[in-house]
């Protein structure tokens, strides 16, 4: 009895006062770990853990996570199961999501802290409700994102698709919605490619649909993730023409520009030699913001034009292409020009 007093006391010292109690309860409740019985053992590392993760101005990853282990591998070997599950459920919950963090819904691992993938599948085994499956099942997706496993990967569209059905009200629900479609348009589902090769391939229809769908249930100031699926939306729908010349070139040697290009079925070229000292007007600079938007060939024809389709299946994928020119250029300068 007098060591849990004691433990009671140093944890809410802390807890009170987190920049100025934290260094002496730590020591106190560091000393009371050597003579502890457990289940007081696992409540000390839990409560050391907690000063170095739970205070917004702390937030000591590398600190916390030894003493957050130990308290999950104590109640992993309870004999006492039911009072067990709940704890080591209520610790994942809060190692996932810090008290008093700053906004709505913290996103899980913005502060550096992710849980072994281990501890979400045993939390997974553990959970009972729906909503606690769902709670699990985001953090199960988040989880292997960051393995950087192929064949890991390729479980995280079930376990979004399983958060989800948690329904609109659940806290973690517009960040399962977001960050599923950030991963199916920016990373994609892990597919054997043409030549066996393990690779990734985006889907940027699907992500559209979930972005969509994000900005319908939600209004711009119910989740932080408005105003970026939306620009998301007006990304991957707005047509794309863009040219890159990487290099000048040396006389008769291969001339070649890169094309960059999304929903776009056919673009058309036109190949101008320019004088930069006439055609440059730089006493006009502050209408554009650009030296080559100052570029002028009024009236002048090209030397060579020609057309491109591209290769568009509906999949609002950006494509790039690099032009090769089939005869070399006399030496000077050129302007090339491309609009769909």
């Amino acid at each position: 009895e007098e060591r849990w007093v004691a433990f009671r006391l140093a944890d809410t010292r802390w807890r009170m006062d987190p920049e100025g109690g934290s260094e002496e309860a730590q020591r106190e409740l560091s000393a009371l770990l050597e003579s502890a019985p457990r289940p007081l053992w696992m409540e000390i590392q839990e409560s050391l853990g907690d000063s170095w993760w739970v205070p917004p101005q702390r937030r000591q990853w590398h600190r916390a996570w030894p003493h957050y282990t130990e308290a999950l591998g104590g109640w992993a070997e309870s004999r006492d199961l039911e009072r067990a599950r709940k704890r080591y459920l209520e610790l994942v919950e809060r190692i996932a999501q810090p008290e008093a963090s700053p906004g709505p819904y913290p996103r899980y691992g913005q502060y550096g802290g992710t849980l072994p993938l281990e501890v979400i599948e045993n939390a997974l085994s553990l959970a009972r409700s729906d909503h606690e499956r769902g709670r699990f099942q985001y953090l199960l997706a988040s989880t292997l994102w960051n393995q950087g496993d192929w064949t890991l990967q390729q479980r995280i569209p079930a376990a979004f698709q399983a958060a989800l059905r948690a329904g609109r009200d659940a806290p973690w629900y517009d960040d399962a919605l977001y960050q599923y479609a950030e991963w199916l348009s920016r990373h994609g589902r892990p597919v054997i490619d043409e030549h066996g090769g393990e690779s990734y391939r985006p889907d940027h229809q699907q992500a559209l649909k979930l972005y969509r769908r994000l900005v319908a249930e939600f209004d711009e100031g119910e989740t932080r993730h408005w105003r970026q699926a939306q620009r998301a939306i007006e990304e991957l729908t707005s047509q794309v023409l863009q040219l890159m010349v990487s290099n000048v070139f040396l006389p008769g040697s291969e001339i070649a520009f890169e094309l960059i290009a999304r929903n776009l079925e056919e673009v058309g070229f036109a190949l101008h030699p320019i004088q930069l000292d006439d055609a440059l007007d730089l006493g006009q600079r502050g209408e554009w913001s650009d030296w080559i938007d100052g570029i002028r060939i009024e009236g002048g024809r090209p030397i060579r034009s020609w057309s491109m389709e591209l290769d568009v299946k509906g999949d609002r994928e950006q494509r790039r292409e690099r032009i090769r020119l089939e005869e070399p250029l006399e030496v000077g300068a050129y302007l090339v020009l491309a609009k769909s």
